[in-house]
């Protein structure tokens, strides 16, 4: 069974990894640019053919990472809004949107949600992650049931 803070944090997770993979990318452009040509007085140096590619090929890799990762993000977000939208306590939604979709913290829900002190607050919280666990069961039940067909 899928725990549904976990199942609706993955798009945060998906997006450290982005972050991680574009400070590599800009690092391996940094290393490489300054030092890629070099003009000391009447002689032009560069780094080695085989090290250029090298990198050439290792920032390839990271940037066919980043646009796989960023379209997994993307995935996540909407199947989370699917999810979401499926809770029927309008409350309970509304704070589960602005935490997960929107990744408010908890001082500016309580803000948006003005007739709400923060222990309703999390309390709406509570029962949407109920409500998303029920959901996600239902789901892997129906899923379940239909692989075996």
């Amino acid at each position: 069974m899928t725990d549904a803070k976990e199942y609706l944090r993955r798009p945060n997770k998906i997006l450290g990894d982005i972050n991680i993979l574009r400070e590599k990318a800009e690092t391996l452009r940094e290393n490489v640019l300054p030092k890629g040509v070099s003009f000391d007085k009447e002689k032009v140096q560069s780094i080695a053919g085989d090290k250029m590619a090298s990198y050439a090929a290792r920032l390839e890799e990271i940037e066919q990472k980043l646009e796989e990762l960023t379209e997994e993000y993307y995935q996540a977000i909407n199947d989370i809004e699917r999810v979401i939208y499926l809770v029927d306590n309008q409350d309970a939604r509304e704070v589960l949107a602005k935490r997960y979709i929107s990744r408010k913290p908890w001082i500016k829900i309580e803000m948006e949600m003005e007739y709400m002190a923060i222990a309703t607050v999390y309390r709406a919280h509570k029962t949407g992650l109920r409500a998303v666990t029920k959901i996600l069961a239902e789901e892997e039940q129906k899923n379940g049931q239909s692989d075996r067909r």
